[in-house]
């Protein structure tokens, strides 16, 4: 589970930089850095994902040695891990909201056609967009298999939910 905590994301993500799992580091960065608005180091990782792509491509296409493909990723790495310390002291992500507790504790949801008035409406709407940020937070962590197939259903089912709830709060009279 990703921490809400800013720094503590950050930690996270320099560990999974330090197991090899760049790729999930910038996927995770973009959407969060998107999440944002922020351009200055959402720039900085999508030049990042372009370079791991170049030599993804690179290396299946044989067209580097092992040794320089090396030296490229600790690279891609390195200037990964410099901007991870940029946006940790400028406390970037601090502010986000907290992450849902999705586990088997949490209420069972009462049907969008019982919700009655606004305010419970838009209560359930604001409930469902920080379980969509917990669960697309969860979904970059997961390695393929049958974790992620599950997490990327849950994701549909909740963005599914948001939009009725979103037309239901349009539509309200």
């Amino acid at each position: 589970m990703l921490s809400s905590n800013g720094k503590d994301m950050t930690k996270e993500w320099k560990q999974l930089v330090a197991k090899g799992k760049t790729a999930k580091v910038i996927t995770a960065l973009l959407t969060e850095l998107e999440a944002i608005d922020n351009d200055e180091y959402l720039n900085q990782i999508v030049m990042l994902s372009y370079r791991q792509e170049e030599l993804k491509k690179k290396v299946m296409s044989e067209l580097v040695t092992e040794g320089q493909a090396k030296v490229d990723q600790n690279r891609i790495n390195n200037a990964l891990l410099y901007t991870l310390d940029e946006i940790d002291d400028e406390e970037l992500f601090s502010g986000q909201p907290e992450a849902v507790d999705t586990g088997k504790d949490a209420p069972e949801p009462i049907p969008i056609e019982n919700l009655t008035n606004l305010d419970e409406l838009k209560e359930r709407a604001t409930y469902v967009q920080k379980e969509l940020a917990y669960l697309r937070k969860e979904e970059t962590m997961t390695l393929p298999g049958r974790g992620l197939f599950a997490l990327e259903n849950q994701i549909k089912e909740a963005e599914i939910e948001l939009d009725e709830l979103k037309d239901k709060i349009r539509n309200f009279a």
